[in-house]
């Protein structure tokens, strides 16, 4: 078993504070997306749609980039509520390659009603601290959400290009192993 007490003091204090901030968070969170599930979202739907209506339409890019989701779950979200005829995606008049996601009128519909319940509850519970604590509350998560730590610097663009151009070797070598096959369509060939 694991004896905190033997953790140095500053180990101890960042650890306490991180179980500090999760419980917090995960309090918070579970009365938030209570009622999502009246309105058939998720959280990350909800993410999306709020997003959507505070800013407009956006590319799927830009979209998930403000929601802090990756592009591949980003394209699985955003089918799911169209399916559900909540966004849409719409051709930039000016440029065909630009597709942006909006709101429809029943996805303004109901981001309007739940977005009305989240800022009544995150309101609620924010009122356990008074505003300067709130506004040193805010300066302090701001704080903590860019700091580093020491092994997580981002790469050199040096570095970067070096992975690249080695992941490109990878695939082609990949490639290059792949049989040719002749005469069937979709075959894989070598060039």
């Amino acid at each position: 078993m694991l004896d905190r007490s033997g953790y140095p003091p500053d180990q101890q204090r960042a650890l306490k504070l991180w179980v500090c901030l999760s419980r917090a968070y995960l309090k918070v969170d579970y009365d938030l997306h209570q009622h999502l599930v009246a309105h058939d979202l998720t959280p990350a739907q909800f993410g999306i749609m709020e997003c959507l209506a505070h800013l407009g339409p956006q590319t799927m890019g830009s979209l998930g980039a403000k929601v802090l989701v990756s592009p591949g779950c980003i394209t699985g979200l955003v089918d799911r509520l169209q399916k559900k005829g909540r966004v849409r995606r719409v051709r930039d008049p000016k440029d065909q390659r630009i597709v942006r996601i909006e709101l429809t009128r029943d996805g303004e519909r109901v981001v309007r009603q739940a977005f009305a319940r989240h800022r009544r509850v995150v309101t609620q519970r924010c009122a356990a601290l008074g505003p300067a604590e709130q506004d040193e509350m805010i300066r302090l998560a701001k704080k903590l959400g860019k700091a580093r730590t020491s092994g997580s610097a981002r790469p050199r663009k040096e570095e970067v290009r070096v992975e690249e151009t080695r992941a490109r070797r990878n695939i082609r070598s990949r490639i290059a192993r792949v049989p040719a096959r002749s005469g069937r369509a979709g075959d894989v060939h070598r060039r």
